[in-house]
């Protein structure tokens, strides 16, 4: 399973206990998308030997259903460790236990068999959240969400600019968000340059229609960059406004040269003014990312345009503006740099160019009232598009009513065909020749070949055409 880094995602913390066991977790509990009351559950969360991890739910029971299930355990999830957070995640097939208390006859679980589970988690300053998904039956998909910032799994961090913390840079301050970095803690050859400049706000100017809990943005600016020759200031530069879960690097007076960029390195532990690193961790791989988006390009303004962009790391060091040494570390890309000029709220949504927009773009669901649902629809499964091989993706959508669909596909990736080149019986004669030898060297002349001498040339040679090059593809099965 491929773990995910990325620029505009959140930023995890890590575990030092061996153990820990989470008495009365908040739990919630649904069954096919509709949500359960449930009571809050015990969880043991134990790092084993290897370095992975097993979980421990005990006693599990469905409370509205009055179905007692019996202990769920998964052993070796594999664990990625992030500054001070660890990032669970697994997909195996387990067998529910019997609970500790009553019969073992009383606990359902035991008689289910071989169920396949999906578990996505994390343990953040000493907190767990994680979800759990188990197919109790082909019309039974039970989710289980664990902990009190479950929802916040596989989100941005402080998305809606809500929360703020002040960064400073020797006497100066700024306003920045919480997991998101502004110059004011940028570094970098030229840092001192930049960072004593105002680029961002806590700002009430919001949407129309924003909800209640979204009553707050953060206000992003342009600044002239200004050096001091003695007692003259002169302005050499301007520093866009920019923000990002990475760091900044402010390194040459040249706009275009790309020791002006955002970056993120794992290898780092500097921390910012809240106490977070300067990067962020996903586990789990988005399909796209969706902002609202206010834009006023300044007066006089050569390139009135505004850009979003988002990269997927492997783990290593990348930077925006890319660099050619670091490509290798991105496996996808979203990144939009022609928003408009309106001076308007406007929504913007970019798509990932991963494999999983190439297999999503080539799914089709419906209702029964013809109603294009594809975007619904759940995608599970290892897959490597870029790999000759075949894998297995399991696809599952749930309807307002809660009915389940699920369909196994096996993906097969072919690998393409390369051409040979191959050297001409024939030597070509490269001295000119006049018309009447070269009508005999074809065996043609000025007004072209007969019908039958062109017929039977067509039987001996066949049609003249290029054969079309193989290239690669998926072939769902």
């Amino acid at each position: 399973m491929k773990k995910l880094f990325t620029c505009i995602a959140i930023a995890l913390c890590s575990l030092t206990a061996m153990a820990e066991d989470y008495t009365a977790c908040p739990l919630t509990v649904t069954v096919n998308g509709a949500a359960m009351g449930n009571d809050p559950i015990n969880v043991t969360v134990n790092k084993q030997s290897n370095g992975k991890y097993t979980m421990e739910l005990k006693d599990f029971t469905l409370t509205e259903f009055f179905l007692p299930i019996g202990t769920i355990k998964v052993t070796d999830v594999d664990a990625t460790n992030c500054g001070n957070t660890t990032v669970l995640s697994t997909e195996q097939t387990i067998t529910i236990a019997a609970g500790s208390t009553g019969k073992p006859e009383e606990w359902t679980g035991p008689e289910l068999g071989p169920l396949p589970i999906l578990l996505k988690g994390e343990i953040k300053n000493g907190e767990f959240n994680a979800i759990l998904n188990i197919p109790l039956s082909a019309d039974m998909l039970v989710g289980v969400q664990l902990g009190k910032s479950v929802n916040n799994l596989g989100q941005l961090p402080n998305s809606g600019f809500e929360t703020f913390h002040t960064a400073t840079y020797d006497s100066h301050t700024s306003e920045e968000p919480n997991g998101w970095h502004t110059f004011m803690s940028a570094s970098g050859l030229l840092a001192s340059q930049v960072a004593t400049i105002t680029h961002t706000w806590a700002s009430n100017e919001v949407r129309e229609n924003a909800e209640t809990e979204n009553r707050q943005c953060v206000k992003v600016a342009s600044a002239p960059v200004k050096i001091k020759l003695g007692i003259i200031e002169k302005i050499v530069a301007s520093a866009n406004g920019t923000i990002t879960t990475g760091r900044l690097q402010a390194g040459s007076l040249t706009a275009s040269d790309k020791a002006n960029c955002a970056f993120l390195d794992f290898s780092l532990t500097d921390k910012d003014g809240n106490g977070d690193p300067y990067y962020a961790v996903l586990n789990n791989k988005p399909d796209a990312i969706k902002a609202w988006v206010k834009f006023k390009a300044g007066d006089d303004n050569n390139n009135p345009t505004a850009s979003i962009s988002a990269l997927l790391s492997n783990g290593q060091k990348i930077q925006d503006p890319e660099d050619s040494k670091l490509e290798a570390n991105i496996i996808a890309r979203a990144i939009n740099t022609n928003i408009a000029s309106t001076n308007a709220w406007q929504q913007i949504e970019i798509p990932f160019n991963s494999d999983i927009n190439i297999i999503r773009n080539q799914i089709k669901a419906i209702d029964i009232n013809n109603n294009d649902i594809s975007t619904y629809v759940i995608i599970y499964g290892e897959y490597d598009l870029k790999k000759a091989g075949d894998y297995q993706i399991t696809l599952q959508i749930a309807d307002i009513h809660g009915n389940l669909l699920t369909k196994n596909l096996i993906i097969s990736v072919m690998e393409e065909e390369t051409e040979t080149e191959t050297e001409s019986e024939t030597e070509t004669e490269t001295e000119s020749k006049t018309d009447k030898e070269t009508e005999e060297l074809l065996k043609t002349s000025t007004k072209g070949l007969s019908k039958e001498e062109a017929e039977e040339r067509l039987k001996e040679y066949g049609y003249n055409k290029l054969e079309e090059k193989k290239k690669k593809g998926i072939i769902a099965k």
